[in-house]
């Protein structure tokens, strides 16, 4: 994606070619994301391999200060993402999503991939998943996750996996606490999987269609 153009307006965060141990550093100079489990350096990211690899970027888990905050009506959340194996069960396994500062830590909505090369679509207490669209080992993509006021949306490669209302009542009590790139530390469940994640970009605003090329 960043090999075309860029759009900067409400970009406020990004995370690419600059890391120290396990900080994925903050191109803007804002929050930086913290790397979990068997990683590799690659340029402009990172690769996660097995059980808990990921980065986790804090919304709300900074105390008082809290940048990101806005995250909690509007963002758009946007990484360059290639699956290098296919699933070996028929767990799905997290790729990017949103989590809850609930005790449960509850995933708000995000995106997973599927043995039988699909994307699945989840989000908060679904028993449903989308899984229409298939996916190609090696290939790369552009995974985006969008809230607005009312909607959720899910996209690869600008195409529709998930979008749908939400129940403004999961913010009454709860805030986001942060965003999941490469996998899911969390995930108890999950088996763990084998991906490359570059160039993630964060927006104070969710974008318009054809924006993102």
């Amino acid at each position: 994606m960043c090999a075309g153009h860029v759009p900067t307006d409400g970009l406020v965060g990004f995370l690419s070619g600059n890391f120290s141990k396990n900080t994925w550093s903050d191109e803007y100079l804002g929050v930086n994301a913290t790397v979990h489990g068997e990683v590799t350096r690659v340029p402009n990211g990172w690769t996660f391999k097995g059980p808990k690899a990921g980065a986790e970027w804090p919304v709300g888990d900074m105390g008082q200060t809290v940048p990101y905050y806005f995250a909690n009506n509007e963002f758009t959340l946007v990484a360059t993402v290639s699956i290098h194996e296919v699933p070996t069960k028929e767990d799905s396994i997290p790729l990017m999503g949103v989590r809850m500062n609930d005790t449960s830590s509850t995933v708000l909505f995000g995106l997973s991939y599927t043995h039988d090369k699909k994307w699945k679509a989840i989000w908060e207490n679904s028993g449903n998943v989308d899984d229409s669209v298939q996916w190609k080992p090696n290939e790369t993509y552009q995974v985006v996750l969008q809230m607005d006021s009312d909607k959720w949306t899910v996209l690869v490669d600008q195409e529709k996996i998930h979008h749908t209302e939400y129940n403004e009542d999961l913010f009454d009590s709860y805030r986001i606490s942060h965003f999941y790139i490469g996998g899911d530390s969390k995930d108890k469940s999950a088996t763990g999987g084998h991906v490359t994640v570059t160039n993630v970009m964060l927006y104070n605003e969710k974008l318009s269609d054809g924006v993102l090329d």
